[in-house]
């Protein structure tokens, strides 16, 4: 059955397949990935000579994302 992506739960599947532990793992990894692609679109535009609230933004869009990664990481130790 079709679901759109926005209706999708973190959670992990309730049959127990993906354990909760290495859900976190995954999504914290993922987040992380997003984050490095945002400093690398960054850097990509400052060489390009975007201006520079372009790549103000895409970096504080990478902080954000470094921090659900790091708060993914302090979930995940409990």
């Amino acid at each position: 059955m079709f679901r759109p992506f926005w209706t999708v739960n973190r959670e992990p599947p309730h049959n127990g397949i993906v354990p909760q532990a290495a859900w976190s793992k995954m999504a914290g990894l993922w987040y992380l990935c997003i984050a490095l692609g945002f400093v690398l679109l960054g850097i990509r535009a400052m060489l390009a000579g975007a201006p520079v609230w372009t790549v103000i933004l895409r970096w504080v869009i990478a902080a954000g994302f470094f921090a659900l990664a790091f708060l993914e990481r302090q979930e995940r130790k409990r």
